[in-house]
């Protein structure tokens, strides 16, 4: 029984892991800073009396980049609980409990700016992003403490959704914000170079699992993780990987023989780990 216990906790560790590589990669991938507009002065017509709207666009936009460092600053604390080694589940559910305050209070806050009509799409869809950025928090401190996977499901799902609301939210913003400051520019460049030349190289990105016994995991890119059971020597390929591959792999015997796992690119041995441990969990990713 006790066994049984550690097993399923060290599953739900491997899953966490996946997850929280998942959720950075789709965060870092989407997030760019913006400057605030410059705003215009508007001259009022001296024939009319009609007041003109006064809006607080360049107040929400500050807001907005705050908001979301504070979200990304709890998926790398988040991320930094999680190592090969050991998952340190109370760090996680401490940083998930942050991101779901953070979200909370984003969501009291938001409708407290006027913005001006150009920006209201954006703020719509910022708004459902917060709301699913809330419920990542909730579930994802939940699975950290009663390992369960259907609360990993849940926030995996949530985490998917929170990244196309906050997609649309930037495509929607108007075209002065097209403009960034320089190190975020860098940054954004490079994850879309990195996409592109993925996208342009053969699919030859493929994980290798080494063991003698039976064993069962989770592997995929940002877009989409599968679940697999085995024995013996297997090997998958990864069709159009996106950004970042990442595997965890578990032995389900509390034998000290030894489980490898590999990623290959184009043939070649890129990423590789191994435990011996009881019951071991393999986790690796390889960023393309």
């Amino acid at each position: 029984m006790k066994n049984k216990r550690i097993m399923k906790r060290r599953a739900i560790a491997g899953l966490i892991a996946i997850t929280v590589v998942v959720a950075v990669a789709m965060f870092a991938g989407c997030v760019e800073e913006k400057e605030a507009p410059t705003q215009v002065p508007t001259s009022t017509p001296t024939q009319f009396s009609t007041q003109i709207p006064t809006y607080q666009d360049s107040e929400y936009i500050e807001w907005v980049w705050e908001t979301l460092h504070n979200i990304q600053s709890n998926y790398d604390q988040i991320a930094n609980s999680v190592s090969n080694d050991r998952v340190d589940f109370e760090s996680i559910e401490k940083y998930s409990g942050m991101m779901y305050d953070d979200a909370r209070k984003a969501l009291t806050e938001i409708d407290k700016f006027s913005v001006s009509p150009k920006y209201t799409p954006s703020k719509d869809e910022l708004k459902l992003a917060l709301q699913d950025y809330k419920q990542v928090g909730y579930y994802l401190k939940r699975a950290a403490r009663y390992p369960d996977g259907d609360d990993l499901q849940t926030a995996t799902e949530y985490i998917e959704s929170a990244g196309t609301h906050k997609r649309r939210s930037e495509n929607l913003m108007p075209d002065e914000m097209a403009s960034y400051s320089p190190t975020t520019h860098m940054q954004t460049q490079k994850i879309s170079t990195t996409k592109q030349t993925a996208k342009q190289k053969s699919n030859a990105i493929q994980l290798k699992v080494i063991y003698s016994g039976s064993w069962s995991g989770s592997y995929g890119d940002i877009e989409s993780l599968k679940s697999v059971d085995g024995t013996g020597t297997e090997t998958f390929t990864i069709s159009d990987p996106e950004f970042i591959v990442s595997a965890s792999v578990q032995k389900k015997d509390d034998s000290s023989r030894t489980l490898t796992v590999e990623i290959l690119k184009n043939g070649a041995v890129v990423k590789s780990e191994s435990t011996s441990a009881a019951y071991g969990v393999v986790l690796l990713s390889y960023t393309l």
